[in-house]
């Protein structure tokens, strides 16, 4: 099984050189880095970002990484690794951000996983969404994060073509493009990999990226408190719906 792991990162230097650790372990994996400048974000922020990342590549234990001097959307960006590992021929697509954190053994897990669940065609990954501190978390955020290159089904091949969403793809077949959501996936248990997501802190960077978010037009689950500068819940997105559980993980 050869593994293309398309590893973005932006503003996240502070978790680099742990979210790497446990990927470089592996002869099998080969990392593509993106460390582009999105759109509607502070880019004097990222300059240390692209320092450690340049330096994993000098010393070859990152294959390529790419960077770019105008604003791009997340899919302009993350589409620059993933052609690149398309072009290497890799047996599947995984999607890491510089903020989750995985373990050696979550990665075997997951390997031994894939090779025993071959018929679908991508797959979610459910993380422990870090919130407010590095002891508390959510449950329940499980996007796309791993998908094959060529998947056969119904007397048809598919192959990955491109990123058209933060984590949505296309497959190009013998009839056209086919959105990803429409082939075959599955939510992977936690018990198998559910690794740590530096999602939503009380820091700084939570608060860029509730900035960065609005400017995209989302409607946020957070919000950031300027006069006690720290994160809090958007009340006006949970009006009519409860507020996630918060678990601690000492209690797990």
């Amino acid at each position: 099984m050869k593994i293309g792991l398309l590893y973005c990162s932006y503003c996240s230097e502070d978790y680099i050189n742990e979210s790497l650790e446990a990927w470089l372990k592996f002869d099998n994996i080969i990392i593509s880095a993106v460390s582009c400048l999105f759109e509607n974000f502070e880019p004097e922020s990222n300059v240390k970002n692209i320092e450690i990342l340049n330096d994993y590549f000098k010393k070859g234990l990152v294959d390529s990484i790419f960077t770019s001097n105008k604003p791009l959307k997340e899919y302009e960006a993350r589409n620059l690794s993933l052609q690149r590992l398309l072009k290497i021929g890799i047996d599947y697509i995984v999607l890491c951000d510089a903020d989750e954190i995985w373990s050696v053994q979550e990665i075997e897990n997951l390997f031994n996983f894939l090779d025993k669940n071959l018929q679908y065609c991508w797959y979610k990954i459910e993380y422990k969404n870090l919130i407010f501190n590095e002891n508390t978390y959510i449950k329940g955020f499980n996007p796309a994060r791993i998908f094959k290159v060529d998947y056969n089904n119904w007397n048809t091949n598919y192959k990955l073509g491109q990123c058209v969403n933060d984590n949505d793809f296309l497959y190009l077949s013998k009839n056209g493009f086919i959105q990803d959501k429409w082939l075959p996936h599955v939510v992977i248990p936690t018990k198998i990999c559910n690794p740590l997501h530096y999602s939503w802190l009380n820091n700084d960077r939570s608060r860029k990226k509730v900035e960065y978010q609005k400017k995209r037009g989302w409607f946020t689950s957070f919000n950031w408190n300027y006069d006690k500068n720290c994160l809090k819940f958007n009340e006006e997105y949970y009006k009519n719906k409860e507020k996630p559980i918060l678990y601690k993980l000492n209690e797990d």
